[in-house]
C-alpha cells in the first residue's frame, strides 16, 4: 500500500519454492534487470531523469498442516517512467478494477476516508470472500444446530485491522445481529463479541534475510526426510568390501 500510494502502481507478482535456488535467483535476477537494491539517493536521480524505480516484496507462507512445501510469495512493483521490466514483465495497473493487488482473500483499494478530499488506500476483503463471510454468518443464526457461533466471532474479529476490512466486519456483524433475532429465541443471547477489531499498526519493517529463510526451509525438509516412514520394498545389504 505504501509503495502504491508512492506512485508504484504498476505490478506483476508470482510464487515461487523457498527450497533450493529459485528465491535467490529470482532476487538475482531482478537485482540485475530492474535495480531493486538502488538507494534511495540512486532512486531520486532516476525520478528526475525519467526513469522508473522497482521495489520487490517478499512474503513467506505459512504452510498449514499436511500442505505443499512452504513458498515464497513475491510483488514487483514499478513508478512510472522508462523501465526495462515494462518490456520483460507483464505489468498491471493497480488503480484499474480489474487489476487490483490481491493477497490471500483481499485487495488492495482506494475508498474514501473521513475528513478527506482525497481517497486512501487501503485492504479490503474480495467479493467472493465477503459473500463467503454473508453466507456464513446467515447460516450461524438461522442453523443453531451449528453451534459456530464463537469460533465465527473469534475469526471475524482476526481479520487484518485495515479501514476498509473494519467497515465491511460491521456489516457483517449488522447482519449477523439482524438475522439471529429474526430467526432464533428471545431467550437465546446473541454470542459476545470481542471489545474491538484491532487497527493495522504501522511497524518498523524489519523482515528476515532471505537465506536465513532458505537455510531453515532446507534443515526442516531433511528433519522431514529423516523421519519419514521406511520403505516398503527390500532393502538389499551389500559387503562394503
Amino acid at each position: 500500500a505504501d509503495y502504491v500510494r508512492s506512485g508504484h502502481a504498476r505490478w506483476t507478482s508470482g510464487e515461487c519454492p523457498l527450497e533450493g535456488a529459485r528465491a535467490h535467483a529470482l532476487v538475482q535476477k531482478f537485482s540485475a534487470l530492474y535495480r531493486i537494491d538502488a538507494t534511495r539517493g540512486q532512486r531520486l536521480r532516476m525520478k528526475r531523469s525519467g526513469v522508473g524505480s522497482a521495489h520487490l516484496l517478499l512474503y513467506a507462507r505459512r504452510p498449514e498442516a499436511g500442505a505443499k512445501p512452504r513458498t515464497i510469495l513475491w510483488f514487483l512493483l514499478v513508478s512510472d517512467g522508462e523501465h526495462p521490466a515494462a518490456a520483460l514483465e507483464t505489468l498491471r495497473d493497480a488503480h484499474a478494477p480489474g487489476e487490483r493487488i490481491r493477497v490471500d482473500g483481499y485487495e488492495l483499494v482506494q475508498l474514501p476516508r473521513k475528513d478527506s478530499a482525497t481517497p486512501a488506500w487501503t485492504f479490503r476483503m474480495t467479493a467472493e470472500r465477503y459473500q463467503a463471510w454473508r453466507e456464513r454468518v446467515v447460516a450461524c443464526a438461522r442453523k443453531p444446530a451449528l453451534r459456530a457461533e464463537h469460533d465465527i466471532a473469534r475469526r471475524l474479529y482476526s481479520v487484518p485491522g485495515f479501514a476498509g476490512i473494519r467497515s465491511q466486519v460491521g456489516f457483517l456483524v449488522g447482519l449477523w445481529r439482524k438475522e439471529w433475532k429474526r430467526r432464533r429465541a428471545a431467550a437465546d443471547a446473541f454470542p459476545p463479541l470481542p471489545r474491538q477489531l484491532r487497527y493495522v499498526q504501522r511497524l518498523k519493517s524489519t523482515g528476515v534475510r532471505l537465506s536465513q529463510l532458505t537455510h531453515d526451509a532446507a534443515r526442516s525438509a531433511e528433519s522431514v526426510g529423516a523421519n519419514a516412514p521406511a520403505p516398503r520394498q527390500p532393502v538389499h545389504q551389500y559387503d562394503s568390501k
